[in-house]
């Protein structure tokens, strides 16, 4: 196949982004809205090989995986994908949107879906979403696999044994065709885990490129939550820049991002650690030790004695 060259390549990239952007999402405020990338999106969308994603909280980054793959099953006829979920409560979350995703496309931009289950998705050219947990029923034997996705992968050994995932990974990982894709894409989780060793791999030069995207690269993470009242930047910023602040500053963020930072941490019931775990700003450091002192012990107690506990995920929740 020849190369191509920069402005060919640009072409396709510009094409590709193009096409996503016909879909539509379901916002967390429950409106539907024409697919706009995002920077991270946009990346995540154009990769092209086998690819481990670390992303901070709620960046959308399964929603750009599941259009890539909703994309190439609408173009590509008897086109496979496979989404591994840690659990059943996230298999129906894949399901629901993919699903959202595909029907928000105009009629006669088919295919059509012919069969709808939690766990599987067939359109009228012969492609195939199929849905499974970790630990699940893996594909019959010979079943090629077009497209692997992995989703939250911190969270497959949370109760199953980490031996357990890596020999399902490795079985589901063997049905891949030759010049198919696999995309794992999660956000931190407890160091040592399945999910945190095959990062270290790929950063090593594994076959899995790896890729590390900080908090202060999603757009959204410089705005105050319509849902809350929010503090003056001045009063956010009265106090000088720590060490750290510095440290990103260089690295191109700014003050507004640096005040909505402060204001996240501030409401963490952890503080630094635990912001920086769903907002990981070091591709090292963001791994907890789940045996460890990470986590303030008496401020925990305190919060279980007053019955208080965070709002449960919604279904487009990410």
């Amino acid at each position: 196949m020849p190369r191509l060259n920069a402005s060919e390549l640009f072409s396709r990239n510009l094409e590709l982004k193009t096409r996503l952007e016909m879909y539509k999402i379901v916002t967390k405020m429950g409106e539907i809205v024409p697919f706009q990338l995002s920077q991270i999106q946009e990346k995540v969308a154009l990769l092209s090989g086998h690819d481990f994603i670390l992303k901070p909280k709620q960046a959308w980054v399964t929603t750009a995986v599941l259009a890539v793959m909703a994309e190439a099953m609408r173009t590509k006829p008897h086109f496979i994908a496979y989404s591994i979920a840690h659990s059943l409560e996230i298999q129906g979350v894949l399901h629901d949107r993919f699903v959202q995703l595909v029907e928000s496309l105009p009629s006669e931009l088919g295919p059509t879906i012919v069969k709808n289950r939690e766990d599987l998705v067939k359109f009228s050219n012969g492609s195939i979403f199929q849905i499974v947990t970790i630990g699940g029923k893996p594909p019959a034997q010979g079943t090629p696999i077009n497209f692997l996705h992995l989703t939250e992968a911190w969270a497959y050994d949370k109760d199953n044994p980490t031996q357990d995932v890596q020999v399902f990974y490795n079985f589901v990982r063997a049905a891949v065709v030759k010049n198919g894709r696999i995309v794992i894409e999660t956000t931190p989780g407890p160091a040592n885990s399945f999910a945190h060793d095959l990062y270290k791999k790929c950063k090593a030069g594994g076959y899995m490129k790896a890729h590390f995207f900080e908090w202060f690269w999603h757009p959204e993470y410089t705005k105050p939550r319509k849902d809350r009242e929010w503090p003056t930047y001045d009063e956010l910023m009265v106090d000088p820049l720590t060490e750290r602040e510095q440290a990103l500053i260089r690295k191109g963020v700014d003050h507004e991002q640096i005040a909505w930072a402060r204001k996240e941490i501030e409401e963490n019931l952890f503080g630094l650690p635990g912001f920086l775990m769903t907002y990981p700003e070091d591709d090292s450091a963001c791994w907890f030790n789940p045996s460890g002192s990470y986590f303030n012990a008496a401020l925990l107690a305190d919060w279980l004695r007053k019955d208080e506990f965070p709002p449960p995920i919604g279904r487009f929740s990410h």
